[in-house]
């Protein structure tokens, strides 16, 4: 089939063709090219598309698990808190086993003795056991001045304590000196026993 071109412009305000791109590429039709270059665009946009909705779900997920990690904060720093208080006890606890191992005293019923002989007015500073001796540091005040009685009346409750008795050979006042307060006279001491 021929096909026959009129052209009605003058030739010298005709332009050129461009005759590479009208000729094709490689033998390839120009219609081709292009629809493969719209084809390849549209694949892009699709894939553009396809990549946006996945970022979009990848957020909201992550919207979601952030929403949850805060909803349970306060319940994770309370687990966090119980954990660190467990774990203070248990180190209170293992400075406790090596006192609890020496010897065969029963420190429950002898700390309870010692608490439930206390007179009013004294209370103690510090118990240190060592090497079977166990130092007792306290202070005592009183209204009636009677704070240099008040270690000698512990002393003579602690020793009618079966406890006492059972676990420790003597106890006794190594030590009694008073010192001036504001308005009170106080009075420390230490006492010391040891083990049978």
């Amino acid at each position: 089939m021929n096909i026959i071109r009129l052209n009605f412009i003058p030739a010298e305000m005709r332009r050129e063709k461009n005759r590479w791109f009208s000729a094709g590429i490689a033998g390839i039709p120009p219609e081709r090219i292009v629809g493969i270059l719209l084809a390849a665009a549209v694949l892009l946009i699709l894939f553009h598309i396809v990549l946006l909705a996945v970022m979009a779900v990848k957020y909201t997920e992550n919207r979601i698990l952030e929403a949850r990690w805060s909803a349970s904060s306060p319940e994770k720093q309370s687990v966090d808190l119980l954990s660190n208080e467990t774990r203070e006890l248990r180190s209170a606890l293992d400075a406790f086993k090596p006192v609890l191992s020496q010897g065969n005293i029963h420190w429950p019923r002898l700390l309870a003795d010692i608490s439930a002989s206390m007179p009013k007015g004294i209370w103690l500073t510090s118990m240190t056991y060592a090497d079977g001796q166990l130092v007792i540091m306290g202070s005592s005040v009183s209204k009636t001045r009677n704070e240099m009685v008040s270690p000698g009346m512990l002393v003579s409750a602690l020793k009618q304590k079966d406890s006492v008795q059972r676990f420790l050979a003597a106890i006794d006042v190594d030590s009694i000196q008073r010192r001036e307060a504001t308005a009170l006279s106080i009075v420390d001491f230490t006492l010391k026993a040891r083990q049978k």
